[in-house]
């Protein structure tokens, strides 16, 4: 890492402990300033410095945070590229300093007080710090990162969910339309395999349940055309929890074709002496539902 380290004059025995022992854990640190030429030259190379490293290490002391230090100089260009100091600012207590003198730049971070060898506690600290740009914005911004995961994997499902019900509606209108050719050619049975497989793959889907209800009705209505292709009863049974469905609808007239289809059914059933709840009952709650209703009328 390349590690930038702003000190006073009067801590440069320690700065140079400190370089050593950064040194060592192979990072690259800039403090010595001695070979550089005083006036602008001078602060274009300490900007230009700052501006590449990658870490702003500052020795708190009395001496540093002294009006008028180049110390301060140097803690403006540092706050000048990074505004927000955390992750990138490394404040270490050198001397005792009155809290007031810190600048607030500072103090908006954790400043390190050394327990023991300053040196070796900044290089452990150093060595806990993310090198990568990538790690640190990671490390400051964990909640949001975290929040913006979570959406991203809600907008994932969600878009997974829709690419679904796409499938699912395409899959249905191929089984609905191959569905009507099979009944308008009158193969009611095979029609209905078809109705099974669209209720298998949405239970729950209205337009399924009124695509069955509306092919139960029409097989009710021709079952006298399919002597030799299976009993009434047997027509009967098989599209009865469709109509059962339908009659309770919302739809008043819907429900009053299903209750009236229902009755039929029963007659149908009760011809082979197999029938059970009067006809009538079922076309007289029909009327009860739509006076007008011409299947219980008629039926």
């Amino acid at each position: 890492m390349k590690i930038f380290l702003s000190y006073a004059s009067e801590q440069s025995e320690l700065a140079k402990e400190i370089a050593l022992a950064l040194r060592a854990e192979n990072h690259t640190v800039f403090f010595d300033r001695s070979s550089l030429a005083s006036g602008e030259p001078y602060n274009a190379d300490i900007r230009k410095a700052i501006e590449n490293s990658q870490l702003f290490v500052f020795l708190i002391s009395p001496h540093s945070v002294t009006a008028g230090r180049y110390t301060l100089t140097e803690l403006d260009f540092a706050e000048r590229k990074w505004p927000r100091p955390w992750g990138y600012v490394l404040s270490v207590m050198v001397m005792p300093t009155p809290k007031a003198d810190i600048p607030s730049y500072l103090r908006a971070g954790t400043v390190l007080q050394p327990p023991g060898n300053v040196a070796a506690t900044i290089a452990a600290e150093v060595h806990r710090i993310p090198k990568s740009g990538w790690l640190r914005i990671v490390q400051r911004y964990r909640a949001q990162l975290l929040v913006l995961i979570a959406l991203a994997m809600v907008g994932a499902g969600v878009g997974w969910w829709y690419q679904q019900v796409q499938v699912e509606r395409a899959a249905l209108e191929r089984l609905f339309s191959e569905g009507k050719i099979q009944r308008d050619n009158g193969h009611y049975e095979d029609a209905w395999r078809l109705s099974e497989q669209a209720r298998s793959l949405a239970p729950d889907n209205p337009d399924v349940h009124e695509n069955e209800a509306k092919l139960a009705m029409t097989w009710l209505d021709n079952a006298h055309y399919t002597e030799g292709k299976g009993s009434s009863s047997a027509i009967v049974d098989k599209v009865l929890p469709a109509l059962s469905r339908c009659s309770v609808s919302s739809n008043k007239a819907h429900a009053a074709d299903c209750l009236a289809h229902m009755g039929w059914g029963d007659f149908l059933k009760s011809r082979e002496g197999q029938g059970g709840v009067e006809p009538e009952q079922f076309y007289q709650r029909a009327l009860a539902l739509d006076a007008e209703n011409a299947y219980a009328h008629a039926m």
